[in-house]
Order: C-alpha cells, then sequence, then structure tokens
C-alpha cells in the first residue's frame, strides 16, 4: 500500500490530460531532466501551463510557500497591477487549480509523495493574491535576518560605539542572493557579451528554483522560474538576457520590508522582460520597477546595460576577489570558460589564511607535548596536507574539513576576546 501511495503521487509525463480553463490545445515536452518546454497558442495557455507543471512536480514545495508567505504577510490590500500581469496571476492560478482538481479526483495518491505524511487535510484553491504574497517574500528572503525580523542588527545592538560598524562582518545571511557578471563583447570569442548569473541560497530538496522554457507566440522566455510566481526570473528570450545582484539594505531604509505596490512592480518587470527588444529596453523597464537593495544587468547581442548605471558600493567579499583573479587571467572567455569560473570551488579566504594556519598548528603544542605521540604524528600529517593543499574545496578531499574546524575555532577565539559578554554573537 505504501508503495501504490508513493508511485501514486509520482506524475506520469507521457500521460495526456483534459481540463477545462484551456483556450487551446498545449504542449508539454519533457526532455531528459524532466525540464518542461511549454507551447501554446495564447500567453494565457503557457501561462496555465506553468501553474500545471508546477503543481505537477512541485506540489508539496508550493504549499509550504504559500504557508510562509501567508505567516509574513497575512492580507494584502486589492492591488491595480498591469493587465498582462494580472491575466498572468490568474492563468496559473487556474493551472494549479486545474492539478488540484485531478488530485481531489482520486487515482493520484496525494499529489506529492511528501504530502503522505503531511498533516493536508484539504487544499484551498490557488489565488493570484498567493503568487503575489510569494513573491513579496521572494524579495523580503533577499535582506538579511535582522531586517527581515524587524530587529536591530548586531552591529549596532553589541559592538562598542569607539569600534567600527562594519556591517558585512556582523549581518547574518539573506536566505537567497543574487549575483551575476557580464563580459563585453570585445572580450569574448563570439564577439557578443556574455551574462552569467549565480543564484545561491539555504540546501533544499528539491531546489528552490525550477527551470522551464516557455514558447510564447512572440518567443521564448527561458530560465529560472520560482514555484509559485508564472514569471521568469533569471533567464532570456532570443534578444536579451536578465540576472539580478542583490545587496544588504540598511534597517532604517526599509524597516518594513517590500510592499505589496514593490512585489507587484518586481512581477511587472519580469513580465516586460519577456517582450524586451533589447538590452536598453529591458534595463528601461527596471529603472522604473526594481526593487530597493536589487541590481539588475541585462545583455543582447551588442550591449552590456546595468541599472543602477553606478554599480552599487559595497564591500568585496573574498568571492568577489577571487571572480576578479580568474576574470584577470583570461584575456578572452568562452562560454565555456565563464561557466569554467562559475564551477571555480577554490577558496580565496582558504589562501589567505592558510599561511597562519599552518603556523599556528606548527607552533602550538598538543596537551600531551611527547615526541612521538599520536597527536604530534597527527599534527605533522595535517600540516603535510596542507602545505600541498591549493584551497581547492573538493567534497572528497578531508583538507576543507580540516581547515573549516579550525577557522571556526579561530573565530569564536576572536570573538569571545573581543566582546566576552557577548554571547548571542558567538
Amino acid at each position: 500500500m505504501v508503495y501504490f501511495l508513493l508511485s501514486a503521487s509520482v506524475p506520469d509525463y507521457n500521460e495526456d490530460f483534459s481540463v477545462a480553463g484551456l483556450g487551446g490545445p498545449v504542449d508539454i515536452l519533457r526532455d531528459a531532466s524532466a525540464i518542461p518546454h511549454i507551447t501554446a497558442s495564447s500567453a494565457a495557455d503557457v501561462y496555465f501551463a506553468i501553474g500545471f507543471v508546477h503543481a505537477q512536480d512541485r506540489l508539496g514545495q508550493l504549499l509550504r510557500a504559500r504557508r510562509m508567505a501567508e505567516a509574513s504577510w497575512p492580507s494584502d490590500e486589492t492591488l491595480s497591477v498591469a493587465p498582462a500581469v494580472s491575466d498572468a496571476l490568474e492563468s496559473y492560478a487556474a493551472g494549479v487549480n486545474a492539478w488540484l482538481e485531478l488530485v481531489s479526483a482520486g487515482g493520484r495518491g496525494r499529489g506529492s509523495p511528501e504530502l503522505l505524511i503531511a498533516d493536508e487535510r484539504s487544499i484551498d484553491a490557488w489565488t493570484p493574491g498567493d503568487s503575489l504574497r510569494i513573491a513579496r517574500s521572494f524579495l523580503n528572503g533577499l535582506r538579511p535576518e535582522s531586517a527581515r525580523k524587524g530587529t536591530p542588527s548586531l552591529s549596532s545592538a553589541i559592538i562598542p560605539s569607539d569600534r567600527p560598524k562594519v556591517l558585512e562582518l556582523f549581518a547574518t545571511d539573506p536566505q537567497q542572493r543574487l549575483d551575476a557578471w557580464a563580459i563585453d563583447g570585445d572580450r569574448t570569442a563570439a564577439g557578443t557579451p556574455i551574462l552569467a548569473a549565480d543564484i545561491s541560497g539555504s540546501l533544499s530538496l528539491p531546489s528552490e528554483w525550477y527551470l522551464a522554457d516557455l514558447q510564447f507566440s512572440t518567443g521564448p522566455a527561458i530560465g529560472a522560474t520560482m514555484p509559485g510566481v508564472p514569471f521568469v526570473i533569471v533567464g532570456r528570450n532570443t534578444r536579451v538576457a536578465w540576472a539580478f545582484r542583490s545587496f544588504p539594505v540598511p534597517d532604517e531604509e526599509a524597516p518594513r520590508g517590500p510592499s505589496p505596490v514593490q512585489a507587484a512592480g518586481f512581477l511587472t518587470m519580469l513580465e516586460l522582460f519577456t517582450r524586451s527588444a533589447d538590452a536598453t529596453d529591458a534595463i528601461g523597464v527596471a529603472a522604473d520597477m526594481l526593487p530597493k537593495g536589487m541590481e539588475a544587468l541585462a545583455i543582447d547581442r551588442e550591449t552590456v546595460a546595468r541599472w543602477p548605471k553606478e554599480e552599487a558600493v559595497r564591500a568585496l567579499s573574498f568571492r568577489d576577489i577571487r571572480l576578479a583573479e580568474l576574470e584577470a587571467r583570461q584575456s578572452i572567455f568562452s562560454t565555456e570558460g565563464a561557466i569554467g569560473v562559475q564551477r571555480d570551488t577554490v577558496s580565496t579566504v582558504a589562501r589567505t589564511l592558510l599561511p597562519l594556519m599552518a603556523k599556528e598548528l606548527w607552533f602550538v603544542q598538543s596537551r600531551d607535548s611527547i615526541e612521538g605521540t599520536d597527536a604530534n604524528d597527527l599534527r605533522r600529517e595535517l600540516l603535510d596536507r596542507l602545505a600541498s593543499w591549493n584551497g581547492d574545496m573538493d567534497r572528497y578531499s578531508p583538507e576543507p574539513l580540516l581547515f573549516w574546524t579550525w577557522l571556526r575555532a579561530l573565530q569564536q577565539r576572536i570573538l569571545k576576546d573581543e566582546f566576552p559578554a557577548a554571547q548571542q554573537l558567538w
């Protein structure tokens, strides 16, 4: 019975469906990675289909996202959004609800294997307001935790007045972080710009993101969508590619987080991006609708454009330093070369602190300092490994674990010395 219920909850991608709410036939072709390629005669049917496949593949994730969004934003006032966005949200909700009706009709488990053990006795119909709240929660998740919860940041609450307040040193990480970098056409093998997008966040299964190919009559929109929202957040059409960079906003500038108006503007911007004719057109849209704490980058076959035009001033991270090193090594980039930079796993933190680490292990005596003890043998082995290590965070090697264990102990030692009373900090 358990096997039957679990297997019934797994979708059959070869199955055909007849559902109400479509204006015409829709084709959903899955590739070898189960990424949906959706083709329909109207934009409404495309958005219906992406709602359908989001629910078909990620129903449990959709419901979790809705619960979390409702907890943060219990209600949203009625908003006047662009007609194209309103229609897209309505069609998306109809697609999600079409799958919910198929699940309720029986024979499909509970629509998702994880719902077999979840306390979901009834599932309410999806509404456009649910998508709006999820978009608002996503924007709020780009802020540090102290800003999301409306509490003073550690830097203002703990650091003594005579010490410098370095936000990047004490702010907690956001739930999601968007980053992007672009290479001008004069530095690429093909002579056209390359845009690379980095999306990082908490490790989750399934991923927080969902790749999709939406084939509209006006052209495709391909890239990363987020279950609960019908638009491509980071991606491209045939003419333009777009991505975002996020950075922390001081608590006093956005004490209550993104408003419903900002969330609606963000969705409107994404919808317009899918129809942008060139990078300048896309950035013109971003100039009017980009939420606070974000930068937009867009490229076409000739131009690299950003908004704001002046890159936001922020403290360099070790990742930024490593990226600058890798960019400086090559005068000309291919697409594969840009992907290689993205996949680089050499830690600048390790390369910077490794000499100090070796010195620490070399000079600090163990509790049992008798020559020939197991502790000294172990120390010698660790030093030999670290001396030949280049800082590559290879998941199959022990050196990264040795390094981070030492680094965590070093952080606690420094913080306990500087702030002995602030236990919540260390």
